[in-house]
């Protein structure tokens, strides 16, 4: 189900990249308010949540390449349980069970 989600996803990208950038801005917004809750300035705050989360740019590029990490470190875990799978399938050569 992951696989499949993700394939579609691929040609989604600007929604994912619009998804990003609004989990980013409320983020940053919860920071502003922590410090604003905290007794500094709009200004002080806006710029401690910049420098915690840095240049938005290379946040959500970062972000996106952890998430293709991820999905192909899901695909190799799938490919993983089946060839497992099949590997103990007497209908395959290879499985442990075979008897010519």
């Amino acid at each position: 189900m992951v696989l499949l989600r993700r394939i579609f996803a691929l040609g989604q990208r600007a929604r994912l990249d619009r998804e990003i950038e609004a989990e980013l801005r409320e983020h940053m917004q919860m920071c502003i308010d922590d410090h604003l809750a905290a007794g500094r300035s709009r200004e002080e705050a806006e710029r401690e949540a910049r420098l915690r989360f840095g240049s938005p740019g290379v946040t959500r590029e970062r972000v996106a390449q952890e998430d293709a990490a991820l999905g192909l470190d899901s695909l190799w875990r799938d490919l993983r349980f089946a060839v497992r799978g099949f590997a103990k399938t007497p209908a395959f050569p290879w499985g442990h069970t075979y008897l010519p």
